[in-house]
């Protein structure tokens, strides 16, 4: 068997390329084949994912090495048959967190490779009017997407992820999104309008913005979505809210909207930026986002 790597070096604020150099040491020594397929620049996993798949036979084993995005982009590419291993090297890593894999590559590696676990998860599948794939952990409209749009425009979350500390980026945006972002109209069908709409996430397990625990009983073992809503409030009470959600206890409080459902649609009624597993990319005012499950496998 060859591990066929697709890596990401620069994930992490390049510490990708940390996490390689120390499984490729760790593969020469242990006499374990492979092949390494590394991405140059953003956008580079497709690619990258056809070059692998053009030389994969059977019994070689497909290993993603990147954070949240990567792995995103990078299954958008994998046939939906075919079963892949992941070890994070991103700055939020909530698939990971989500899954259980260890934030350390060598033991990550060697429980995949000594002690191989095959599980069924269960992503979503999205479609609007001008795209389609999947997601591996949510998909938000609103303040967390305001978030990751705020990260491309600026070097905070870069420099922070330098000093090891990237998680904080998005506490920091946070607050300044929680003072500047504007409300929105959402409908759900066969749910609800949300007429002041703020935050705004569908997601398969408990986590997003690198380990905030937007919705606590969500898995990736089971095929529902949860669907988590918060709308603009006054800014005491968000505190407190936002303060709730750190903390995970948010669910039953009368300003968290939580819906569970194997499908949504969904209509804006304006542009609005919109993050899928941390990527920017935007939904269009009075286009329908529509998401329901798919399923995957993992060698965990």
């Amino acid at each position: 068997m060859t591990y066929l790597i697709l890596a990401n070096p620069n994930s992490g604020s390049k510490r990708g390329t940390s996490v390689v150099s120390e499984l490729v040491t760790h593969f020469t020594a242990a006499h374990i084949d492979y092949k390494l397929f590394l991405t140059a620049k953003k956008g580079d996993e497709t690619l990258k994912m056809k070059e692998l798949l053009a030389v994969k036979d059977e019994f070689d084993r497909v290993l993603i090495i990147g954070g949240d995005g990567t792995l995103s982009l990078a299954m958008n590419v994998l046939p939906e048959e075919m079963p892949f291993s992941y070890i994070p090297a991103g700055s939020g890593n909530d698939f990971a967190r989500a899954m259980g894999i260890s934030k350390d590559p060598l033991t990550a590696f060697t429980k995949l490779h000594d002690h191989p676990e095959t599980k069924d998860i269960f992503v979503i599948r999205y479609e609007t009017a001008h795209q389609h794939g999947i997601a591996m952990n949510n998909i938000g409209i609103g303040l967390d997407a305001a978030i990751i749009e705020e990260s491309e425009r600026g070097h905070l979350k870069k420099a922070l992820n330098t000093l090891k500390v990237g998680s904080l980026f998005y506490l920091i945006s946070g607050l300044n999104q929680l003072f500047t972002k504007k409300a929105f109209a959402a409908r759900v069908s066969d749910v609800a309008n949300f007429e002041k709409a703020f935050l705004f996430t569908t997601t398969k397990h408990p986590y997003f913005g690198g380990g905030v625990t937007i919705a606590p009983d969500a898995t990736n073992s089971k095929p529902e979505l949860y669907l988590c809503e918060v709308d603009k409030i006054p800014k005491r009470r968000m505190f407190q809210l936002l303060g709730k959600i750190v903390k995970g206890t948010q669910v039953g409080d009368s300003e968290f909207h939580q819906h569970i459902a194997g499908h949504f649609e969904v209509t804006i009624d304006q542009d609005e930026p919109m993050q899928i597993d941390g990527e920017l990319h935007y939904l269009t005012a009075h286009d329908t986002l529509k998401m329901t499950n798919a399923k995957r496998q993992i060698i965990f």
